[in-house]
């Protein structure tokens, strides 16, 4: 299990975790509203794997979610 802590953005609604292997193709593992927690914990069915980790920030905007660019992503180990 992997526990982030996210960097609050100014006007953002919430939060995206993106995790990928290789670095390059990012899945959305989780979502979390900016008022509830900007902490994630991603729970993995695999031991001792690097993942790789981004975040995007999103607003929703008259009905519409606008999704910001992903932040640089981070190599974790998990355990």
């Amino acid at each position: 299990k992997v526990d982030l802590q996210v960097r609050i953005v100014a006007g953002a609604d919430g939060y995206i975790l993106e995790r990928s292997e290789d670095g390059k193709s990012f899945t959305e593992t989780a979502r979390t509203k900016s008022d509830v927690s900007t902490r994630f914990t991603d729970k993995t069915d695999r031991a001792f794997t690097k993942y790789y980790y981004r975040v995007r920030a999103y607003k929703n905007v008259g009905g519409e979610t606008v999704i910001s660019k992903p932040s640089e992503s981070v190599r974790i180990k998990t355990k």
